[in-house]
């Protein structure tokens, strides 16, 4: 037994949140997670175009694990293909099939809405019984959009025998007008031909637990007299507020009691149900699926003997009253949303190597960066310490060539300058300059210093040089 592939809305919009990423399905741009369950996720997104957003959808996803699983895949495309097909008032439209990579995710119409359950459950907080009317007229919508389901046909006009197999109070959505629209034939069946190997397998139980058919149960091969006994099922809790068959224990006690409990009587709960309308749930809820009604446009029509032409003006008025606060605050929380998402980064595409979307926001670092470290600085200082220890040596020197050059006349000194050769350069003498225009050669450039080598002048005139002593003080 499976439960619904993927969860409504839930009741409580405080478990509602924003998705935090400007990653995009394709053109939509998720704003909204609105629902997750065990096989995906139901999100409010926007489409958009360029720098155009043209409409609010809603987009069915699935989990990562199951992209890759060809048998979830076919059921996925199986319900795109069915809801495609359905153009009917009463349910939801399903726009596209798309893919994202390999992620493929269907493209629905926004309903601005709240599940059935919700009002069930405004309802029995506020301990107020629906009116019988607007019972009535809620659950003949939803047959006839059951109804069409029923009657798909494939392009030759074969009917392809779609049964719901999950027809509950979340996959009934009610507008703000009253509107009503079915939605999520994920689990429905068919005789789609490249499909029937996994439908038809054994017709396995699918569902939620309460709201399950007899031949659902026992395994039998289904119709859509399967959908009408859940229908029945759906309005005697519209009715009375009370589950058909109560939770138990344990699944096994559940499933005895759908099977054999007995099923009560609409009247005991509510006596002023009229009669026949008592009759008609009775009938929807029979077990022999040969005595109860054949039909969901049966269904529908016996329904609507109840509704007059005040019935939409009060349903839209309970839907108000009961719902109108939540579908407000709904749609408050989409904008939210989208402002939300428009202060954010640029949108990226979503990909299945990142399958929820989902590029987060990245905090600041608390780290210094590379351009912020200070290793510059120890080296700064040496620098300026070297400086300031060759300026010192410079002026040194200086001063100190001044005084030698003091004691010899300038002709000589300069003729002398001229005659010795350029001794080798050193690490004390290289940032020295001569008072003279020539200067020594710099280490990098040998060159100059080979031939000045080469003639050097003769050993006679060396003897009269300035004394070594002397001739030192001028190499510096």
């Amino acid at each position: 037994m499976s439960s619904n592939a993927f969860a409504s809305a839930p009741g409580d919009l405080s478990r509602l949140r924003i998705v935090p990423t400007r990653a995009r399905y394709g053109a939509y741009e998720p704003l909204l997670e609105l629902a997750s369950g065990g096989m995906g996720r139901v999100l409010v997104a926007r489409h958009v175009s360029g720098a155009l957003v043209k409409r609010l959808c809603a987009l069915k996803t699935v989990h990562a694990h199951l992209v890759t699983d060809p048998t979830f895949r076919r059921m996925f495309e199986r319900e795109a293909r069915i809801a495609s097909m359905l153009h009917h008032p009463n349910v939801v439209p399903v726009l596209a099939l798309d893919t994202d990579g390999e992620e493929p995710f269907l493209v629905m119409d926004f309903f601005a809405s709240r599940p059935l359950l919700s009002l069930i459950r405004r309802a029995a907080e506020l301990k107020e019984l629906l009116p019988v009317e607007v019972c009535a007229a809620i659950m003949a919508d939803t047959a006839a959009g059951l109804h069409a389901a029923h009657e798909l046909t494939d392009t030759d006009g074969r009917p392809l025998d779609v049964v719901h197999r999950d027809v509950t109070p979340s996959n009934v959505l009610v507008g703000l007008d009253g509107t009503i629209k079915v939605t999520d034939f994920g689990v429905a069946r068919g005789t789609l031909s490249e499909l029937e190997t996994i439908t038809r397998s054994a017709d396995e139980i699918r569902g939620k637990l309460g709201y399950l058919s007899p031949e659902q149960l026992q395994g039998v091969s289904l119709d859509r007299r399967s959908d009408v006994f859940t229908m029945g099922i759906v309005l005697f809790e519209l009715l009375t507020l009370k589950r058909v068959f109560p939770r138990l224990e344990s699944e096994a006690a559940m499933l005895r009691a759908a099977l054999d409990a007995p099923i009560p009587d609409v009247r005991t709960l509510r006596p002023e149900i009229p009669e026949a309308l008592a009759r008609v749930v009775s009938r929807a809820l029979d077990r022999d699926r040969d005595q109860r009604i054949q039909t969901a446009a049966e269904l529908s029509e016996l329904l609507r003997a109840f509704v007059t032409h005040e019935t939409q003006a009060a349903r839209r008025a309970v839907v108000e009253k009961m719902l109108g606060e939540s579908i407000a605050k709904l749609l408050a929380q989409i904008a939210e949303a989208g402002r939300t998402i428009d202060a954010m980064p640029a949108a990226t595409e979503v990909s299945q190597s990142i399958p929820t979307a989902a590029v987060l926001p990245q905090a600041q670092s608390t780290q210094p960066s590379l351009a912020a470290t200070p290793r510059a600085k120890p080296r700064t200082k040496l620098l300026v310490m070297l400086a300031l220890v060759g300026l010192v040596s410079f002026i040194a020197a200086g001063v100190l060539a001044g005084v030698l050059y003091g004691r010899s006349t300038p002709a000589s000194a300069s003729n002398t300058a001229r005659e010795v050769p350029p001794p080798r350069p050193t690490a004390l003498t290289q940032p020295v300059v001569a008072p003279e225009p020539v200067v020594a050669p710099p280490l990098t450039e040998p060159e100059p210093v080979r031939p000045t080598r080469a003639t050097r002048t003769p050993r006679t005139t060396r003897t009269t040089r300035t004394p070594p002593r002397t001739r030192t003080h001028l190499e510096l």
